[in-house]
């Protein structure tokens, strides 16, 4: 599911969007890391959040402690200046695994 949701941290808005993991097997250990990697190349804080746990995008152990599974839906944010150009590149990420 592709939806934006802006609130506010601070001075700065945070954007939200939820992704639906298709990918057999879940959000497991190759595909964590390389969502690391696109995380990586972004000026803006991320972070995702499923079932009340949060995990920084720059953590492959934060995100493997998400335990995602396949068919479920996570919350990805990003707070900075190109958040939504990160939160696109999450998405095609996430959509592009086999």
């Amino acid at each position: 599911m592709w939806k934006w949701v802006g609130f506010k941290i601070g001075s700065e808005i945070m954007k939200t969007i939820d992704i639906v993991i298709q990918h057999k097997g879940g959000l497991h250990a190759r595909p964590a890391g390389q969502l690391v990697g696109v995380s990586g190349k972004f000026e803006s804080k991320i972070e995702l959040e499923y079932n009340g746990k949060n995990a920084a995008g720059n953590s492959i152990l934060k995100i493997l402690s998400l335990a995602v599974p396949e068919g479920a839906t996570f919350t990805a944010k990003a707070n900075g200046p190109d958040a939504e150009n990160a939160l696109a590149a999450i998405k095609s990420f996430i959509e592009s695994l086999d």
